[in-house]
């Protein structure tokens, strides 16, 4: 596991399992987000060590 992200509104806490991952909502996101304020593909994160 890469991270995770924790989620300001509640919730569980988000793994982050690859190196590479794009967030949105959606359907072939690899994170998928449902929010009123999140795009289809929202942003993508890629962890550098």
């Amino acid at each position: 596991m890469y991270g995770q992200l924790i989620p300001v509104g509640g919730g569980p806490p988000l793994p982050l399992l690859e190196q590479r991952l794009v967030l949105g909502r959606a359907p072939d996101c690899d994170l998928r987000i449902a929010g009123k304020t999140v795009s289809g593909r929202h942003c993508e994160l890629e962890m550098i060590e």
